[in-house]
């Protein structure tokens, strides 16, 4: 209950920005759907989840549309971006109005409302996360968040025109979702990312609904798949802590565009239009994230792999105790992953779906072995480094969110096998009470309904520092602020990764633990063509030390609240 009070409490902050995005999503997913499908989709849950995809999807493009415009006449987004919810709403009162004349019956209607009100409360109980947060987590926020001012602000962007803008925003398509809600609802643009992140987590377990849904047209199955996503494990909802909301967003709409994309191909009878379409859900994706170019190369050659296998004959069996061997195997390449984020429970979900593989194996093996197929690829990626970035091709935080699609679709196709196997009313209702007890027990203080102390940087006083140094420091002051090196590059540590974004002064980093003792310690800080420095220091564990700093005659403490801390540095040529 008290996550639903502290979710209601933040719905009640961004009401104006979370009615605008459902009320066009919703609208555009209907368009789309009548438009696409003549409304010809079986049954009322598949059209649902089909209008929410679709609305997403439609949604992306259109708000990257609005953002290209905003780069050649800045009027012309603000105007777009009010007229598309307006028009969504208009057809959702028309389309509404059309279907009074065949009204539901009072059991549907119920059933409806019973639905939309469990809806609403899981999204209560996502947005709680938001609950008291005074800007995003981590250091990665900091850079989504001036991504979206640039959209935001009238004329060129910081990167130049639409050339530069393409060149440096490699997942342009969260931001400009992001920059098209804050601009038509007036939000803050950094909340407004968290805001939207926390939404992507609520679609997260109907994202993967719908795509067992067109799988199997399984409605438990897809049920159990949802609750698996949704409750099972920690991710995708603790990724939320790291601010990774490109990648989660393109790796939650994964799932639901690739049953879209399978929808296209098998229901709009004009092909030039399914193609179309298709083109938009591939490009769709890597514009959120561009690393979905790995993700669908892999799926895309695991399929076409698994096409040519033949599973017939008598050697039927062995093949699918290879297909039920190789999803077993792909796992041993995340185990670290999988006890740190997937081992709720004390593995309990985990242990159930090793019960569920050999069902899913014996019904949808296919489907198996292109799963199989393509997380070993994942492995691989994620261990290959690439020569000229530094990097691995995915990053560990992206694996580490990404393996929530896997053992979630596992756990549908697996509960539709067994449910398909032991075909009577007592063994399914048996069955049901799989993803009814992993969703009683998933409701439990583990799934990041609260931010983790490890990532939420700024406090009250953190903010208050900011806006004084946005205040009273000259533009061309330099900041140090604390971080970290983990390999060849350094992270922020505490709010000071913020002091850039906020306020526009340049920043640098020390290690958090940089020895202010040290003889050349002044000459470090004090560079050469540097004449207004000062240090920023938070109040997180890896925060400078304040002990270590108080003695120092040429650092003046000209601001502190809490524990945070803005220090003046007299360097000696300082006029």
């Amino acid at each position: 209950m008290s996550l639903l009070l502290e979710g209601w409490s933040v719905f009640s902050l961004y009401t104006e920005a979370l009615l605008v995005l459902l009320v066009t999503v919703f609208g555009l997913g209907s368009w789309g759907v009548r438009i696409l499908f003549k409304d010809e989709l079986p049954g009322r849950v598949f059209r649902f989840l089909t209008v929410l995809s679709l609305g997403i999807l439609l949604l992306t493009w259109l708000s990257l549309l609005m953002a290209a415009l905003g780069r050649i006449w800045f009027p012309a987004f603000t105007f777009a971006a009010v007229l598309l919810p307006v028009l969504s709403l208009a057809y959702l009162l028309w389309d509404a109005f059309k279907r009074m004349r065949a009204p539901m019956r009072t059991w549907q209607l119920a059933a409806s409302a019973g639905i939309g009100l469990i809806l609403f409360a899981l999204l209560l109980i996502r947005l709680a996360f938001l609950k008291g947060m005074l800007l995003p987590p981590y250091d990665d926020s900091p850079d989504h968040y001036l991504i979206v001012q640039a959209l935001l602000a009238p004329g060129p962007s910081a990167f130049g025109g639409l050339e530069q803008t393409a060149e440096n925003y490699y997942h342009i398509g969260f931001h400009a979702v992001t920059a098209w809600l804050v601009n038509v609802s007036h939000s803050d643009g950094a909340l407004g990312m968290a805001v939207l992140g926390q939404f992507f987590i609520w679609f997260a377990p109907l994202s993967i609904f719908f795509l067992v849904l067109v799988i199997t047209d399984n409605l438990p199955a897809g049920f159990a798949a949802a609750v698996f996503a949704g409750f099972a494990w920690k991710m995708p909802a603790f990724a939320a802590n790291w601010g990774k909301y490109p990648a989660l967003t393109a790796l939650v709409m994964l799932p639901a565009w690739l049953g879209l994309f399978w929808l296209f191909r098998a229901r709009i009878r004009s092909k030039p239009l399914s193609n179309v379409f298709s083109i938009l859900i591939v490009l769709g994706l890597i514009l959120l994230h561009t690393r979905m170019v790995i993700c669908l190369t892999v799926i895309a050659i695991a399929w076409w792999i698994v096409q040519r296998l033949k599973l017939s004959g008598s050697s039927r069996t062995l093949q699918l105790v290879l297909l039920t061997g190789l999803t077993l195997l792909w796992p041993l390449l995340f185990l670290k992953n999988l006890q740190i984020f997937y081992s709720n429970l004390g593995y309990l979900a985990l242990g159930i779906l090793a019960v569920l593989a050999p069902f899913a194996a014996l019904k949808y093996p296919r489907h198996l072995a292109v799963i199989g197929l393509s997380m070993l690829a994942v492995g691989v990626a994620a261990r290959t480094p690439v020569f000229f970035y530094g990097s691995n091709w995915l990053d560990a935080p992206f694996v580490q969110i990404l393996l929530f699609i896997p053992l979630s679709l596992i756990a549908g196709l697996g509960f539709s096998g067994l449910s398909e196997t032991f075909d009577h009313p007592i063994s399914r209702a048996l069955a049901l009470l799989i993803p009814v007890v992993m969703l009683l027990l998933g409701l439990g203080p583990w799934n990041a309904y609260h931010p983790d102390p490890c990532c939420q940087y700024a406090g009250a006083g953190d903010l208050k520092a900011l806006n004084w140094i946005k205040a009273n420091t000259r533009l061309d002051s330099v900041v140090w602020v604390a971080g970290f090196k983990p390999k060849n590059y350094m992270i922020g540590t505490d709010a000071g990764v913020w002091v850039n974004a906020w306020t526009g002064r340049n920043t640098n980093k020390l290690k958090y633990d940089f020895n202010w003792d040290f003889p050349s310690t002044l000459q470090k800080v004090c560079r050469r063509g540097y004449i207004h420095v000062y240090v920023y220091q938070g109040g997180q564990d890896f925060s400078f030390d304040h002990n270590a700093m108080s003695d120092k005659p040429w650092l003046d403490p000209v601001f502190e609240d809490n524990d945070a801390r803005v220090y003046r540095v007299y360097c000696p040529d300082f006029p």
